[in-house]
């Protein structure tokens, strides 16, 4: 996951364990089956 992909103001980070929502795809590309699209904290 891009750091681009969570939605909150300021600086974006995730600490260890914390619950998300997440949106995601399966774009089958760049040796990965599924890749974030939204993360909501």
């Amino acid at each position: 996951m891009h750091f681009s992909q969570i939605e909150m103001a300021g600086y974006r980070a995730l600490a260890p364990g914390q619950v998300v929502r997440l949106e995601w795809e399966a774009p089958g590309q760049d040796g990965y089956d599924f890749r974030a699209v939204t993360v909501v904290p």
